[in-house]
């Protein structure tokens, strides 16, 4: 009986992902949560199950590390601590696991970083996903897992707020796939309730992808009312190589003034060109005017991959990490990664 709700499941994921898909928001700071499902419990134990036997008992940092230097084709030395972005103070969400290597500083690697002497590697696992306080990731949106790191003081965007974000990426390892099931969110504006985020920027169907919500639009009489949210914006196409990554770095920048007033601005430049512009209200009245900053590699969809061990070992490099409240200001620490 086991075995054929499994392969139900499995067989409904495959033809429609979002038949179980929910949409929740990370913990630190969840206010409600919506119903998870069961049998993608089931799915993730049996899962992590099998990744015991395939890991074979290797140690994380181990295997991590191997992953790392297969990508960059060297030795490296991993050292496992929080990313540290300048302008900002981060700390683990969602229970990530970090001292096990599941993100990382790396060293005697100076000539594959994006910038500077070091970068960051973050690897995240279906087998690892994580429950807390009532909230699971393994039952959520077709079964989802982290490794990422939240503002250590909420609301980084308040009502009226612009700051500028800057950071480059790397999608390593089994994060290039096609179909749009599969996501890989490697930043967000996280309004900590509810169940739709501001914005997201995510690998999907081998492209890098902005998902903005909470647009508006201006009326003949110059009156700006909602308009719709859920929308997503082609910022860049990928071919993928053997690992289903890329050996390119994308820098990314973000300008983004968090408001219900018509002033609000959201840009994103991709590799210095303005690839998306979006000038008025990026919140509506009472309604995600303030949100908080999120940077690591969120999983979701992991289970409709029938492949397991594209499950595993997701990996993406970070580097050039700031946030400032103007330009000037993250260039000036942007200049402190050496």
């Amino acid at each position: 009986m086991r075995k054929v709700l499994i392969l139900t499941v499995l067989l409904l994921l495959s033809i429609c992902p979002k038949l179980i898909a929910i949409n929740i928001n990370d913990v630190n700071g969840i206010t409600a949560h919506a119903p998870q499902s069961s049998a993608l419990e089931l799915i993730s134990k049996d899962h992590r199950k099998w990744a015991n036997e395939f890991h074979q008992g290797v140690k994380d940092i181990d295997r991590y590390t191997k992953n790392i230097e297969e990508v960059i084709g060297q030795k490296i030395i991993i050292k496992p601590k929080p990313i540290k972005i300048e302008g900002i103070k981060m700390r683990i969400s969602m229970r990530s696991e970090i001292k096990n290597g599941g993100m990382a500083e790396i060293k005697n690697a100076s000539n594959f970083a994006y910038n500077g002497d070091t970068f960051y590697s973050v690897t995240v696992d279906h087998s690892k996903c994580k429950s807390k306080e009532n909230f699971s990731d393994c039952k959520q949106d077709s079964g989802s897992s982290r490794v990422e790191l939240i503002a250590d003081e909420y609301w980084t965007w308040k009502n009226g707020t612009e700051k500028w974000v800057n950071y480059a990426v790397m999608p390593a390892k089994n994060i290039l796939f096609d179909g749009r099931s599969r996501r890989f969110t490697v930043g967000q504006c996280h309004p900590l309730s509810g169940e739709t985020i501001n914005w997201m920027i995510k690998f999907r169907d081998k492209s890098l992808v902005l998902q903005q919500n909470f647009k508006s639009h201006k009326n003949d009489d110059g009156t700006w009312i909602k308009s719709n949210y859920d929308t997503y914006h082609h910022l860049k196409k990928f071919k993928s190589n053997a690992n289903n990554g890329s050996n390119e770095w994308t820098n990314i920048r973000i300008q983004f003034k968090n408001t219900h007033k018509p002033d609000g601005v959201l840009r994103v430049w991709v590799d210095d060109n303005l690839t998306y512009e979006y000038l008025g209200p990026t919140a509506w009245k009472g309604d995600r005017d303030r949100c908080t900053f999120k940077l690591g590699l969120y999983t979701n969809a992991n289970l409709t991959s029938v492949n397991k061990e594209e499950r595993e070992n997701m990996l993406i490099f970070l580097d050039s990490m700031a946030v400032a409240k103007n330009e000037i200001d993250l260039i000036k620490k942007l200049k402190k990664d050496r």
